[in-house]
């Protein structure tokens, strides 16, 4: 074999700028081409040491590189399989790519042009228009800064595939085939794993959308997916399916901005602890937290903190069932449909006392461990939040998050570190799974 021979490998040409932190252009292209058995061989526009998104970066325009830079490959008669351009600084660029695709191009080479145009994406007017996009959506849809805002190319149908090669982790996903739409997201999942019909309601035309309260989804699933409005057949959901903990993944392409998005607001109103404020909570702070209650969807507040929004006294001495049930119902006029008064003293366990607008009050318990400690009431609604984003049983929810803090306490006393220190977490951490 000659060993001079450099075209034995397919090889595709990537024409773009380069970062070097920063996950863009030429830094994206080449680890991806090359996970997909194609050797990349870039040819960089421009240096970057960071993109321009950082406040701070270096810049170098390689155009006075270019031609030396690629009359080398001539000499080494290097041939393509694709030739791929980017982003492309100035009008010699461009004659350059030009003349490049014809030095090198064969009967067999694909030529890929991604025509960025109009304006740079570094550019302060493109930065403005993108950021302003991107607060509108917040406002509009009622997105938290928590969540991300991703702008991308292509339509609905794109992304059947896209979602497949992104999220199925164990090659498993579940359907629910109501239309069209519906169907070829199926469908195309079926080429990255194994798609499984969950519900369906090709029986009748896609006339209705099925029950969807007890889906039989297996534990491996990586995600459920649906079409939420399907326009061809008329018909949408008005609650969302129960994914007992799975990721739903929908397509809101036809009802996108059409009506909010059911964020769910949970608040662990921090006010205090063994009947008192703590000393950074002024009157006026227990006043606005009072106002920032009426937000929350859940809310988990101790007895203190309790009794602090209701203006009840704290007697737990003389506090029977009633007087706790009393405090959840005063509660439940801020209007959060979900609230636990967390980690009351009974005796040998400590008990939380819950109302749900659907089921009612009830309570749980867990038996009492160890030293009381700084940071439980965060790891609690931690747990909670995240369920919540789950769609798991509260009452459920409301037993795992208990169940964990026991175990939390536990593992901390084995290592005699002050109350005041809090939980180690860290620890147990690897018990707590998605149910």
């Amino acid at each position: 074999m000659n060993q001079t021979d450099h075209n034995r490998q397919n090889k595709i040409a990537v024409i773009n700028d380069f970062s070097g932190f920063g996950r863009c252009s030429i830094a994206v292209s080449l680890p991806i081409i090359s996970q997909l058995r194609i050797q990349c061989c870039a040819v960089p526009t421009s240096v970057f040491s960071n993109h321009t998104g950082f406040k701070e970066y270096f810049f170098e325009d390689y155009t006075h590189n270019m031609e030396e830079y690629i009359s080398n490959w001539k000499k080494l008669d290097l041939r393509f399989k694709g030739i791929l351009s980017g982003f492309l600084g100035s009008r010699k660029q461009i004659e350059i790519v030009q003349d490049f695709i014809r030095d090198f191009r064969s009967d067999d080479t694909k030529v890929i042009i991604d025509p960025v145009m109009g304006m740079s994406h570094r550019s302060k007017v493109y930065d403005n228009i993108i950021k302003e996009a991107e607060a509108d959506l917040r406002e509009i849809m009622n997105i938290p800064d928590n969540y991300k805002v991703l702008f991308l190319q292509g339509g609905a149908s794109q992304q059947f595939a896209m979602i497949p090669m992104n999220l199925m982790k164990n090659k498993k996903a579940g359907y629910i085939v109501t239309g069209q739409w519906a169907k070829k997201a199926y469908q195309e999942a079926k080429i990255y794993g194994e798609a499984i019909e969950l519900a369906s309601s090709a029986d009748k035309t896609f006339s209705y959308i099925p029950d969807c309260s007890d889906l039989d989804i297996p534990e491996d699933c990586d995600y459920v997916y649906i079409c939420e409005n399907n326009t061809i057949y008329g018909t949408k959901y008005k609650e969302l399916p129960n994914t007992k903990g799975h990721t739903l993944v929908a397509d809101v392409s036809s009802c996108f901005l059409s009506e909010p998005v059911d964020t769910k607001v949970i608040i662990d109103p921090v006010m205090g602890d063994n009947g008192k404020p703590y000393p950074t909570y002024t009157d006026d702070m227990c006043m606005a937290m009072k106002d920032l209650v009426k937000y929350a969807d859940i809310l988990t507040p101790n007895l203190t903190e309790a009794c602090i929004l209701t203006d009840t006294p704290y007697t737990p001495e003389t506090f029977v069932k009633k007087d706790y049930e009393a405090l959840l119902m005063k509660i439940a006029e801020y209007g959060a449909k979900k609230i636990v008064i967390t980690g009351i003293d009974s005796g040998i366990f400590l008990t939380n006392y819950i109302y749900d607008t659907d089921k009612g009050i009830y309570t749980t318990r867990q038996k009492r461990v160890g030293h009381v400690r700084s940071g439980t009431g965060d790891v609690f609604s931690a747990i909670i939040a995240a369920d919540a984003v789950h769609d798991i049983d509260f009452r459920e929810s409301v037993k795992r998050a208990s169940s964990f803090v026991k175990k939390c306490i536990e593992v901390t006393e084995t290592f005699d570190i002050p109350p005041t220190d809090g939980v180690c977490f860290e620890e147990v951490l690897h018990t707590l799974k998605c149910n």
